[in-house]
């Protein structure tokens, strides 16, 4: 028992090396820190060195991630091909394959998910968090989509905000639109400043402007409304400057006191007797 406690001693260590040899060899991380300032870590080595001379204090996880990168500092890329062709952006954070892809000049752009901001090239203030949420923005700025699919083929619409699966996704030049909701507001193209609230609602608004959905599949009966309001689940409105309160099925719309229009006298200012 004793000779072979010694025999053990000996082998033991020489088979662990020989372990941790093979490992290093089948799955070995290589990490460096360039001139700029830059951490680069990739199985395969320094694949997203970046160019630039200057401190640009970048960090880069996943082959090709911050590839081009030449003046761009202060971004993170953690996946692969992430910000891949990041030239002059700063302050960006990508977090997923393909995310920021084609992202060169845009700044302050966080992108989480497979593709999320992937096509934008000088957008910049966005925020994207699914599977291709605002996958195709170009030039947008300001956009938050929150989902996958969200503002998907959004191109250079601004200030958008899309929380849900395709909510907004079909939005292309739109502006200042709140979706909160699946599919919500979901084919609306270059409408702007419309509100939607509840699954699948303002889902018929394609170019209509200025108008508000809240419930379930409260809807417009047909497109290019404007300051049109839904208001209950399954309430259609079908003019412009009309509110529409429930669905066809309520029989009562009721308040603790008389409903009041207000008279010319009282929205006069200053009248005199």
């Amino acid at each position: 028992m004793y000779q072979f406690y010694k025999i053990s001693r000996r082998v033991i260590p020489f088979l662990l090396v020989i372990h941790i040899n093979t490992i290093t060899l089948y799955a070995q991380i290589s990490t460096q820190s360039d001139t700029d300032g830059s951490i680069t870590i990739s199985p395969k080595g320094l694949q997203g060195k970046t160019n630039s001379s200057y401190d640009n204090t970048n960090l880069a996880l996943g082959n090709y991630a911050l590839w081009i990168n030449s003046a761009g500092m202060e971004n993170t890329a953690i996946g692969t091909l992430a910000l891949k062709n990041n030239t002059t952006g700063s302050w960006n954070t990508a977090n997923g394959c393909s995310a920021l892809y084609s992202n060169m000049t845009g700044n302050y752009n966080t992108a989480t998910g497979r593709g999320a901001l992937a096509d934008n090239i000088g957008g910049s203030w966005n925020t994207a968090d699914g599977l291709y949420a605002l996958k195709d923005n170009r030039e947008g700025h300001r956009n938050t989509a929150n989902g996958a699919f969200a503002l998907q083929f959004n191109k250079n619409g601004y200030e958008n905000t899309a929380s849900g699966y395709e909510a907004l996704s079909f939005n292309t030049l739109g502006f200042q639109n709140s979706a909160i909701g699946f599919n919500s507001l979901s084919n609306n193209i270059d409408g702007n400043k419309n509100t939607a609230l509840g699954n699948e609602s303002g889902i018929g608004n394609t170019t209509g402007s200025n108008n508000t959905f809240i419930g379930y599949q409260a809807n417009v009966s047909k497109n290019n409304l404007t300051n049109a309001t839904a208001i209950g689940s399954g309430a259609i409105v079908n003019a412009s400057n009309k509110v529409r309160i429930g669905d066809s099925t309520v029989t009562v719309i009721e308040g603790q006191v008389p409903w009041t229009n207000p008279s010319d006298r009282l929205l006069k200012e200053e009248t005199v007797n």
